[in-house]
């Protein structure tokens, strides 16, 4: 789906509090695709893959 071509970074919010703040990260699960631009933020549940999809810029 993704290809090879992509960086994955988990941010435990418990553990690194932090980083979750620097990214702007206020509730969980948080998804950010920062690149290529525009960066986009999918809140909450992952369990429509069409929206998934499309936060991730996979659609047709």
């Amino acid at each position: 789906m993704l290809g090879d071509d992509y960086k994955l970074e988990l941010v435990n919010i418990l553990l690194d509090p932090t980083n979750a703040r620097q990214l702007g990260i206020l509730v969980t699960p948080t998804l950010i695709k920062s690149s290529p631009a525009p960066e986009t933020r999918m809140i909450g549940d992952f369990s429509d893959e069409n929206r998934l999809r499309q936060c991730l810029g996979l659609t047709n």
